[in-house]
């Protein structure tokens, strides 16, 4: 029930208006509307279960689901029945408990569902979704794994349940009375069926249907704890387990976090990435030229007048390993906090003589920026 009529359903079928209908009601959100419509009115909604067994072991069981005619004048003509198949009852309390103990063998299934209101072309099932709810407005899917097609043919459909179905709701809320297992009024559940047909070219197989996909599809498994933590709060504590040292530096503080918890000699230790290994060796080669370049201009300091082919050579020097130092830094930049942390002292090392250097070659402007432009541009 997810989609209008085939085109090839003749049209002389007086079933196809109302069907017609309820596709359309559904498809603009009726399908919401009725689960609410049936939470309101927990106490028409009647769900049995009986339990048969053969040799100690739980052969069959009848599910019959009874909407009220209120509830059905809603939904047009939707409309579930059931049909009785199985080998013996259950007549006496304690064994019906027994078998309740003995989780493994309780398998309850639903026989020979009929959909009433499905015409022809939708009258081969090829998969179905059984959903069920709790009165806390809780919805759950039954896995599909869990789900054993006895039969499916024409309008009938056997389905096998999981026993946690019914465990899940407790095993001392359960009754044995005229031969029916019956479930509490306020621990009834909600079953909506959802059939899909591989003879109707509307229906996409490989997705459920616009209204199945709010449900969340989660298993009830016994006992089970919800995990109410929000999202936010979850980032949050994930943000704070992660060692500095293994996150990607976003901003200057978080530098001067990582630079404040752990010395750069350990993090420089022991680079993992081959890559970044070459990279510091071509790096620690242009540091040593420029220190070198740095030496050469404080000697040169002690002269009162310079040459100028000296002057000329000595700043080509320096600008030319300024230059490819940062043009160098900027490929590195951003791959690890170890590298970051190392940066910084490579700026730190170079800011101690660029204002010399400056004065020294005629360059009145400060090269370099301010230490705030020059921790930013570290940070990203």
């Amino acid at each position: 029930m997810g989609g209008p009529p085939c085109k090839t359903e003749p049209t002389h079928n007086p079933a196809w208006k109302d069907d017609t209908v309820l596709w359309n009601y559904l498809q603009k959100g009726g399908l919401t509307k009725f689960i609410e419509k049936i939470q309101g009115f927990e106490q028409d909604l009647s769900i049995k279960f009986a339990q048969g067994w053969r040799n100690r072991v739980v052969k069959y069981s009848y599910i019959k689901v009874e909407i009220s005619e209120e509830i059905i004048s809603q939904v047009t003509r939707l409309s579930i029945d059931g049909t009785k198949f199985f080998n013996k009852w259950v007549d006496r309390e304690v064994e019906a408990k027994k078998f309740l103990d003995e989780g493994e063998n309780l398998e309850f299934v639903m026989a020979g569902i009929k959909l009433a209101s499905v015409p022809e072309p939708f009258a081969e099932i090829t998969r179905i979704a059984v959903r069920y709810a709790t009165l806390e407005r809780r919805f759950f899917t039954i896995p599909q794994k869990h789900l054993i097609f006895l039969n499916h043919f024409h309008r009938n459909i056997t389905i096998k349940f999981p026993h946690y179905l019914l465990n899940s709701l407790g095993k001392s809320v359960l009754e044995v009375k005229n031969h029916t297992r019956a479930v509490p009024l306020h621990q009834r559940l909600i079953l909506l069926i959802h059939c899909h047909c591989s003879t109707c070219p509307h229906l996409d197989f490989s997705h459920p249907p616009p209204f199945i996909t709010p449900l969340a599809s989660i298993p009830l498994l016994p006992n089970r704890k919800f995990d109410t933590t929000s999202t936010s709060k979850k980032r949050k504590e994930m943000k704070t387990k992660v060692p500095a040292s293994q996150r990607v530096l976003r901003s200057h503080k978080d530098l001067e976090l990582a630079t404040n918890l752990l010395p750069i000699s350990n993090l420089v230790e022991e680079p993992k990435d081959e890559d970044l290994l070459a990279r510091f060796g071509k790096m620690e080669k242009e540091i040593q030229e420029l220190k070198s370049a740095v030496r050469d201009m404080d000697k040169a300091k002690g002269k009162m007048k310079l040459q100028n082919n000296e002057e000329d050579d000595i700043t080509t020097k320096i600008f030319k390993n300024l230059q490819s130092l940062d043009g160098m830094l900027g490929n590195v930049k951003g791959r690890n906090d170890c590298i970051l942390s190392t940066l910084k002292s490579i700026y730190n090392f170079i800011e101690q003589h660029v204002r010399s250097i400056c004065s020294l070659i005629g360059i009145t402007e400060d090269i370099w920026g301010s230490k705030e432009k020059r921790d930013i541009a570290i940070a990203q």
